[in-house]
């Protein structure tokens, strides 16, 4: 998952001593515009949907699909698969429109989808969600990304005709950083080799 990068870039940082790495963390809306302004060389992003844009290059590390994250106590925690509109009476805890946007309309997109728009809370981060899950305030629809194992008292049920989420690298076609290639190749070797969860 995703939360393995830090670990990974930290790897490769002691086997490469001439490699330069800075990790920040910028909402959705800013991945975006610190590659337009040269102030970032390559991102990792979640996408959703078909990549679209011309000027940009992107590598996939990997994909996965949105899923309910309830808490063991919840009736449906047992459930291998169930259909999105099943929770449509449940409080949702979701990612706020204001630091998210694309994931907070692709998740409004999925609710009108199914027929439904739920009760709903609102957090800036997925940890806050996860904590509110763990203490039975809500459920949430978020990528098999998220780090769940922090709680293991959190369940995961797939969801039935979701599309699927995609872990990429991202960089503008013109840029100059010529370890970028070497870059991608090598966290992808990191991040294939990671041991399955």
């Amino acid at each position: 998952p995703a939360y393995h990068i830090p670990a990974i870039v930290n790897q490769m940082l002691l086997e490469s001593p001439d490699l330069s790495v800075n990790l920040r963390r910028y909402n959705w809306d800013e991945i975006l515009a610190s590659l337009n302004c040269n102030e970032t060389d390559i991102c990792l992003r979640l996408r959703m949907g078909e990549f679209q844009d011309e000027n940009y290059e992107h590598f996939v590390l990997d994909q996965a699909y949105l899923a309910m994250v309830v808490s063991a106590r919840h009736p449906m925690a047992k459930e291998k698969k169930a259909s999105l509109s099943a929770f449509r009476n449940e409080r949702f805890l979701i990612l706020s429109g204001k630091d998210s946007a694309i994931p907070y309309s692709y998740t409004r997109k999925m609710f009108q989808k199914s027929g439904f728009i739920p009760q709903s809370s609102e957090y800036d981060q997925v940890e806050t969600i996860l904590m509110m899950i763990h203490s039975d305030a809500g459920v949430s629809l978020l990528s098999r990304f998220a780090a769940t194992d922090q709680f293991p008292d959190l369940c995961i049920v797939e969801l039935e005709e979701i599309d699927p989420l995609y872990l990429e690298l991202i960089w503008k076609k013109n840029n100059a950083n010529a370890f970028i290639p070497n870059f991608v190749e090598k966290l992808n070797a990191y991040y294939t080799n990671l041991p399955a969860q």
